[in-house]
């Protein structure tokens, strides 16, 4: 079991009294696992208690085995892509997909090498010395998830990351995204509101309302 969800939960106070609240949930080792519900059920708070960006007031998180509700976020081997890409507008997209080999110690020659492999995996080989700004939201995208990838983390989080794409770029980014899952066997969890892209994507789908999983199946 990669991941291991016990008794977790998370409240807040404000116009409106909202407790999430995930009793229990196990996700295999190199699943494609996605969570689907409205805006404001609970789904992008569940993947920041699992990245760490958030602290659980109860329960405990379980990655191969290991409680890591303690552990700071770069320390849990938890990538995220969000709905904006967030990139660095100053580096390049090479010194962008290679940040967080920096910050391992990796040397300037092996973490471009292994970034230049995941910017050809996301199409975007020979963009390399392009700027974030010189490229389209779509483009972005791709960097943002070849930075996710790079890192060959334990476990991937994708919250919306397509939501503010064309219709037909989401779906050419959702082919994309499935290709490399098949090829790297990444661990994966993907948020989104959206059935056909559920269907699309997910081997296995949770389905979240106000805070609690109402039920849990193939899609």
């Amino acid at each position: 079991m990669e991941l291991r969800l016990w008794n977790l939960k998370k409240r807040y106070t404000s116009d409106r009294d909202f407790i999430l609240d995930i009793p229990e949930l196990e996700i295999g080792k190199g699943e494609f696992f996605g969570f689907i519900g409205e805006s404001g059920c609970g789904k992008t708070t569940l993947l920041k208690l699992i990245a760490g960006l958030l602290t659980p007031d109860e329960g405990s998180i379980y990655l191969q085995e290991r409680d890591i509700t303690g552990i700071t976020a770069e320390k849990r081997g938890i990538t995220m892509v969000f709905q904006q890409d967030r990139l660095f507008p100053y580096m390049n997209i090479l010194d962008n997909v290679a940040f967080g080999l920096k910050m391992k110690g990796l040397s300037k020659k092996a973490r471009h090498e292994r970034s230049s492999l995941f910017l050809k995996a996301v199409g975007l080989s020979g963009c390399e010395k392009r700027y974030p700004l010189e490229l389209s939201g779509g483009q972005r995208q791709r960097v943002a998830i070849a930075r996710a990838l790079v890192m060959n983390p334990s476990l991937v989080l994708m919250d919306e990351p397509f939501s503010a794409l064309d219709p037909n770029l989401r779906k050419e980014m959702r082919a994309m995204v499935l290709e490399l899952h098949r090829k790297y066997g990444m661990t994966t969890l993907f948020v989104t509101h959206d059935r056909e892209e559920a269907f699309y994507l997910f081997q296995r789908m949770a389905i979240i309302r106000e805070g609690r999983i109402m039920e849990t199946g193939i899609p």
